[in-house]
């Protein structure tokens, strides 16, 4: 048909035949164009075709097209909203929904803890507000999650530390228990705010759990209000929980440590046995090297065993990290 119209050329096929309205059959007058963008799209989809969307990748490799890929995660609404005409007498002005109410404590030191969940439907992270909660992913402890409504300990921090003085608090109340100048904790329903004061610092710490991927965001903002500069150490801890729930009762750390490769450099010789004890048979290459590994960081080591009540890391987060008794 294309070469009855004499489309076919020389150069590839004419990108556009005018024909009469008032004739019948393969007549007209072939618009003499060939536009290269046509035919580099005919090329790109054969491309993608047999080279599995090599073309797309290529593309989604670009870092400028990465800084805004997020934009082309946006969810399409399943559901259109229906509405019916009305004559214009009759038309009102649709009361605007309201705004999920916003929860506000200007105190940790509640009756009981007030918490707020945050969930993309797989993963959830519960948050008090004097810090504590948990996370979980399907059914998972992602952090150990103890329901104590007295103590309300949590299971993720950011401490800061000013370095010339000493002194120590964290981004929340909790684990530290640091009465603070200045104290709001602001629940939405997509994040969870809090902000403090403390001798001429102030923070900002949202908690967010991502629309689309399971992952937990913790930003921490920090203001220096003082009129001197000030030099801070921040130091991130989460308390893996110790069961993951896995087949077999298998134990996160042991999960981590079996696909860690060879030359990953993960403190191994640390974790032990819930009795205290190692797990290598005595005598053996691996039970020697735990124990001079534990011996050169001034842990005790008795016929195999460690005093966990004297050297757990449960003992004391803050002796751990920064000295404190």
């Amino acid at each position: 048909m294309l070469s009855a119209v004499a489309l076919a050329s020389r150069l590839g096929v004419s990108d556009e035949a005018a024909a009469s309205a008032s004739r019948s059959g393969p007549q007209g007058t072939v618009v003499r164009s060939f536009l290269a963008h046509h035919q580099g799209m005919t090329l790109v989809s054969l491309a993608n075709t047999l080279l599995d969307d090599v073309m797309v990748r290529r593309f989604h490799s670009d870092p400028r097209v990465q800084a805004t890929a997020l934009l082309l995660q946006e969810r399409v609404p399943r559901h259109a909203p229906i509405t019916q005409p009305r004559p214009a007498e009759a038309t009102r002005v649709a009361t605007a929904i309201p705004a999920a109410a916003l929860r506000r404590f200007r105190s940790p030191h509640t009756r009981y803890p007030h918490a707020q969940f945050l969930s993309n439907g797989t993963y959830v992270t519960v948050v008090t507000n004097a810090g504590g909660g948990a996370s979980l992913c399907r059914g998972k402890a992602v952090t150990r999650h103890r329901e104590d409504a007295t103590r309300d300990p949590g299971s993720q921090f950011l401490y800061l530390r000013d370095v010339r003085s000493g002194s120590v608090w964290s981004a929340t109340y909790q684990p530290t228990g640091r009465e603070p100048e200045e104290y709001v904790v602001t629940f939405q329903a997509e994040r969870v705010i809090f902000r403090r004061r403390d001798d001429g610092i102030a923070t900002q710490l949202d908690i967010a759990v991502s629309p689309e991927d399971d992952v937990e965001v913790r930003r921490l903002a920090v203001t220096n209000l003082s009129d001197r500069p000030r030099e801070l150490e921040i130091t991130s801890y989460g308390e893996i929980a110790t069961r993951a729930g896995l087949p077999g009762r298998a134990r996160l750390v042991g999960r981590v440590l079996g696909d860690a490769g060879a030359g990953a450099k993960l403190p191994w010789h640390r974790v032990l046995r819930s009795s205290g004890q190692f797990a290598f048979a005595p005598g053996s290459r691996g039970f020697r090297e735990q124990r001079a590994r534990l011996l050169e960081e001034g842990v005790a080591v008795v016929a195999g065993r460690v005093d966990l009540a004297r050297f757990g890391w449960q003992r004391n987060l803050d002796a751990e990290l920064w000295g404190m008794r």
